[in-house]
């Protein structure tokens, strides 16, 4: 599970399951278009897009135009219990 922060608050986030559009044919790309979905703090729902050139992304939302950069968390992953020594 991945959370989205803008401004230190944290986001209302969900995977619409809509496909991630805009990488161009080497997979990079400065809007490409994310299956995330946020509600920023001025209730509006906005779609999150990640600029990605070389090995790491960046994610933001459009507002009112300009871009606003999002910080993220990862949920940890459990290990499984398959196979585990």
């Amino acid at each position: 599970m991945i959370t989205f922060y803008m401004h230190d608050a944290a986001l209302d986030a969900h995977d619409d399951g809509a496909p991630w559009r805009g990488q161009g044919a080497d997979g990079y790309g400065s809007r490409i278009r994310t299956s995330y979905v946020v509600t920023c703090p001025d209730g509006r729902t906005r779609r999150v897009y990640v600029c990605q050139y070389g090995a790491t992304g960046a994610y933001y939302v459009n507002v009112r135009g300009a871009r606003v950069g999002l910080a993220t968390s990862y949920a940890p992953v459990r290990p499984s219990a398959h196979g585990a020594a």
